[in-house]
């Protein structure tokens, strides 16, 4: 695929030495096409450690930008980030991105969930009182992110709750 051929590229260019080419070859593909959750996460690597988390910002934006379906791409991104337990990325992600237009709705569910999931229950039951209150209905969407979400008593009562 595509991915592995920059992965390939991007890791004999850093075995040889060129580190930097690596980098601007990484750059390169994700500005010009929209790239894989995985192999956004994979390249991260060919960062220092401080500078990943401002990479994962950049590159998350700029895919983001070449996406027609931005409802999608966070669902998915969410998605990728729970099955690969990458919470607190996710986290830092979507809280840069809260004001979003195109998922306003979802935003507060999707960042409860991380929570939860991180087991970080009073920031979870925070966003998913926020969310309730702005769509109720969204709670069937919040726990099929994971269905560990329903063993949380305190997500079923706040479910129960604002009913």
């Amino acid at each position: 695929t595509q991915g592995d051929a920059l992965l390939g590229l991007a890791s004999v260019l850093k075995d040889q030495g060129h580190t930097g080419d690596a980098r601007t070859a990484i750059e390169s593909a994700f500005a010009h096409n929209p790239q894989s959750f995985t192999l956004l996460f994979e390249v991260l690597s060919y960062y220092d450690e401080e500078q990943q988390k401002n990479k994962l910002q950049e590159f998350f934006t700029t895919n983001l930008k070449q996406v027609e379906n931005k409802e999608d791409f966070y669902r998915y991104f969410v998605q990728f980030c729970c099955e690969n337990e990458l919470y607190d990325y996710a986290i830092e992600v979507l809280e840069q991105h809260q004001t979003d237009p195109a998922i306003t709705y979802t935003i507060a569910y999707y960042l409860a969930a991380l929570h939860f999931l991180n087991q970080n229950i009073s920031k979870g039951c925070e966003y998913l009182s926020n969310a309730l209150l702005i769509d109720y209905d969204g709670y069937k969407n919040f726990l099929a992110i994971d269905p560990i979400l329903e063993t949380f008593s305190e997500v079923n009562e706040l479910i129960e709750l604002y009913k």
